[in-house]
């Protein structure tokens, strides 16, 4: 909590929230399964996780070329 306290922007989930897939491939703002995430550099990435439709693992199979374009658009 203290550390938190201290930082609370780095808590923030990147993307404002919405998927990270999502924002990786057309820049859409897609609801989250705040229970499917990842943290990578010390920041925290939430993605789409419905109808059978784990977004977490299309973004692990190609998050090289995602995350840059997630974080143009």
């Amino acid at each position: 909590m203290d550390s938190f306290s201290k930082n609370p922007e780095n808590y923030l989930p990147q993307y404002g929230g919405w998927c990270a897939y999502a924002m990786g491939v057309k820049g859409e703002k897609v609801d989250v399964d705040h229970e499917t995430f990842k943290v990578w550099d010390g920041k925290l990435y939430l993605f789409y996780n419905k109808y059978f439709n784990n977004t977490l693992k299309y973004w692990n199979d190609d998050e090289a070329s995602l995350k840059p374009q997630a974080d143009i658009n």
